[in-house]
């Protein structure tokens, strides 16, 4: 059994920590990620469920799981490390210095073919945004982060719940109303708008509910705009699909020359 020796706290919220943890047998650095007070079978349930998730999932394109143990009252989850950070490290950096729209397209791409993966799973992350995308020093870019993850099935095609941040979160999820794979698709045009404009597309729910954003500079490429407009539509099935991201803009270009083996 691998032993974990913890090197730094990086993250903490309200019902867990992340730490920076060193593997004694393998000789690598993971994410050790701590679910506080966990003592009831009902609670260990339920917060296995991310573990399930990402045991589950195998792509290039999503943070691998390595391995999850209960070590009374926490439960503690050990995933890939990235060590280059996520999309708001990026665009804490675009800020300083000026905007990217080739790595912009180039870690987009990466994004699309983890959600068609992960969609193709029927499962809907539902917490799609920059802090959830992890990147890598070879420049692979990982969805991260399922907590709030939910898989669908034939008899259950949409989820009501209300979950995810609001301000990425889709307009029938904030109203409370059936929402399928479409309503990260909506998440992944506010942060696609973000990492162009160096602003979230909304600062309020009603903005949000109406998709009413700031109109994007002219300057800006042509099929990025093409891409927050399709994919910020409020009815979602006027969105584009992953498929149509991937296959039917300049996306697929990137795809074929830089994966071809996910062609």
């Amino acid at each position: 059994m691998e032993c974990y020796k913890k090197i730094s706290q990086i993250g903490y919220g309200t019902y867990g920590s992340a730490y920076l943890v060193f593997g004694q047998r393998s000789k690598r650095k993971y994410v050790l990620k701590e679910i506080h007070n966990i003592k009831t079978i009902t609670q260990y349930r339920a917060c296995i469920k991310e573990a399930r998730f990402l045991r589950e999932l195998r792509s290039p394109f999503v943070v691998s799981h390595m391995d999850n143990f209960y070590a009374f009252p926490n439960l503690c989850i050990v995933m890939e490390y990235c060590d280059c950070g996520d999309l708001s490290d990026l665009i804490r950096y675009f800020k300083r210095t000026k905007v990217s729209e080739t790595k912009v397209s180039f870690y987009l791409a990466q994004i699309c073919l983890g959600l068609r993966y992960i969609h193709s799973r029927d499962v809907i992350h539902r917490d799609l945004k920059p802090q959830n995308v992890f990147l890598r020093n070879d420049g692979i870019v990982k969805i991260g982060d399922f907590g709030l993850a939910r898989k669908l099935n034939y008899a259950n095609a949409f989820a009501t719940t209300l979950a995810g941040t609001m301000l990425y979160m889709s307009p029938e999820m904030f109203n409370c109303s059936p929402y399928n794979c479409a309503t990260d698709i909506w998440s992944l045009g506010s942060m696609l708008f973000e990492m162009i404009t160096l602003r979230r597309p909304f600062e309020n729910a009603e903005d949000l509910l109406l998709g009413r954003y700031p109109a994007l500079r002219f300057e800006v490429r042509r099929e990025l705009r093409y891409i927050i407009y399709w994919t910020l539509q409020v009815n979602p099935a006027r969105r584009l699909s992953i498929t149509s991201l991937i296959n039917n803009t300049h996306l697929a270009g990137i795809v074929q020359k830089y994966f071809p083996s996910q062609c």
